[in-house]
């Protein structure tokens, strides 16, 4: 869901920084990257705990 969410918001700023100065502005690979990464990297590092630590 984070994942969609992320995706969801980068695209719509990508949109209206379109709209208002005709070139993309602020939106750059670092946040597409983000987007598509950080929720994975998150699953990723909780199994690892959940595996050391014991599930809830």
């Amino acid at each position: 869901m984070k994942i969609a969410f992320d995706v969801a918001y980068i695209a719509v700023s990508a949109a209206i920084c379109l709209l208002f100065t005709g070139k993309l502005q602020g939106v750059r690979e670092g946040s597409i990257v983000a987007a598509l990464l950080v929720g994975n990297i998150i699953r990723v590092l909780n199994n690892q705990f959940e595996r050391i630590f014991g599930k809830k």
